[in-house]
């Protein structure tokens, strides 16, 4: 359906490598202070291919809705974090 969709509107579909994903999610949220959801962040690789590909430029107007939320999907989420000592003093001036 999806696809007859695309074809009825002249529209393109696109295929984004699913390994891209953490990747996207992590240049939201440093970036834009958004958490993404995963079926979310593919559709900014599925930007990206077609930025190369010349379908979109960089002038157009984009609408990507962000259709979940991140904290579903800590699995995702590809980040170390610190963490603290607790049979040690807190240093304050290391917490940032």
């Amino acid at each position: 359906m999806i696809l007859d969709a695309v074809r009825e509107s002249g529209g393109v579909a696109v295929a984004s490598p699913e390994e891209d994903i953490p990747k996207w999610m992590g240049v939201a949220s440093s970036q834009e202070g958004v958490a993404l959801c995963p079926e979310t962040a593919v559709c900014y690789g599925a930007l990206e291919i077609l930025l190369e590909r010349g379908i979109i430029k960089k002038e157009d107007r984009i609408l990507v809705f962000n259709t979940g939320a991140a904290q579903k999907y800590p699995e995702a989420i590809r980040e170390e974090f610190r963490q603290l000592d607790i049979t040690k003093p807190l240093d304050w001036q290391a917490i940032h």
